[in-house]
């Protein structure tokens, strides 16, 4: 990364000297960084966008020392955010989006981070996985 001092770039700019060769940096997104399946989300989209092309930068940066950087973009999962927006339920035309008929669960996406924090991410950089349900495709 061509300018590493701290405060230029945020925590990860100030982190990347301090990281092992080797290591993983996962960004974690929201489907709307690259596709945008309902109104009113242009904002946020804009904003989840630019991760990717902030990570996809630190991958290249970081490559030669075989650091890993990647992000992992769930669609609508329970989470405090998706509960004010949605209230108690997922309405029926939101799970009519999804080809699998319900939101993600906790878990499904921490094994995706698990995945690309392990032995075997070593090889996946710069790379944007969406755990989502098949929402937007």
């Amino acid at each position: 990364m061509a300018d590493q001092r701290a405060g230029h770039g945020g925590p990860t700019r100030a982190a990347a000297p301090r990281l092992a060769d080797g290591g993983r940096i996962i960004f974690i997104g929201s489907l709307p960084g690259t596709t945008v399946p309902f109104q009113g989300a242009a904002d946020y989209a804009g904003t989840k966008a630019a991760l990717i092309g902030y990570a996809k930068g630190v991958a290249r940066d970081l490559g030669p020392r075989n650091i890993t950087a990647n992000v992992v973009q769930p669609g609508v999962m329970p989470t405090d955010m998706s509960a004010d927006v949605l209230g108690d339920e997922v309405p029926a035309a939101l799970l009519d989006l999804h080809p699998v008929r319900r939101i993600a669960t906790l878990e499904e996406v921490a094994g995706v981070i698990c995945f690309l924090a392990g032995p075997h991410g070593g090889y996946t950089t710069g790379d944007v996985i969406s755990v989502s349900g098949g929402l937007g495709i």
